[in-house]
């Protein structure tokens, strides 16, 4: 069975994690979570398999239309110094222990080569397809970085921000030269990506144009606010 590894970039924010083991499992957009938390003996004192994440609701909304796949979804998570396992209603969930990249005061990037080793086992023993979530993403680009020698299907979906380019000449100027960077190393990545879910309509003329029609969607699956009512 072929296996789809998502992997989301980045770990939860700060306030997901609690201060000390009596407060209880970590604060989510979900209050089902809780069910799902998973306590240790140690900083972060609990770990949250959150359910409300981009790369866990597209996992759940593909199984609830086939079987065909084994689904797993992946990301960082600050302070464990070990992988989190855990089933959540038929979908293998893992947390890999990280680290920050810094220039000063900035967060750079989250690395993780234990996730990296893990995926590299993966694609040895499994047909895999790798879905990542979240597009000109520095941590995003080191982990396509790490599999783009190797013959598998990758997909890539934007959860927001855009195109390097689009940005030179509205940033501080300091900010141009790390724009160059990130557009000429995307464009030596980005020609193993097989398939760009584009978000917005800018990106996906702008990528449809460099890579071709047939390796780009548009398609927003975010909330569809046409549901809600609107308030008086």
């Amino acid at each position: 069975m072929t296996k789809i590894i998502h992997i989301l970039h980045h770990s939860p924010p700060e306030e997901a994690y609690p201060k000390g083991p009596d407060d209880g499992p970590p604060k989510s957009s979900n209050i089902g979570d809780n069910e799902y938390s998973l306590m240790i003996d140690e900083k972060p004192y609990w770990v949250g398999f959150f359910q409300n994440d981009f790369h866990a609701k597209l996992a759940s909304a593909s199984l609830r239309i086939t079987k065909e796949y084994e689904l797993e979804c992946w990301r960082p998570y600050k302070y464990i110094k070990q992988i989190y396992t855990r089933n959540v209603k038929g979908i293998k969930h893992r947390l890999f222990p990280c680290k920050n990249v810094k220039l000063g005061p900035y967060n750079l990037l989250e690395t993780s080569p234990l996730l990296v080793k893990e995926l590299l086992n993966e694609i040895k023993k499994d047909q895999v397809i790798v879905h990542f979530h979240g597009l000109h993403n520095s941590s995003t680009n080191y982990f396509l970085q790490k599999v783009s020698k190797l013959n598998i299907p990758i997909i890539i979906t934007q959860r927001g921000g855009a195109y390097p380019a689009f940005f030179i000449g509205k940033r501080r100027w300091f900010v141009n030269f790390l724009l160059i960077f990130k557009i000429v190393f995307e464009k030596l990545i980005f020609d193993v990506v097989d398939l760009f879910i584009l978000q917005s309509k800018p990106s996906f003329d702008y990528f449809s144009n460099r890579y071709g029609k047939s390796k780009t969607i548009h398609l927003q699956d975010g909330l569809d606010f046409r549901t809600f009512k609107k308030l008086d």
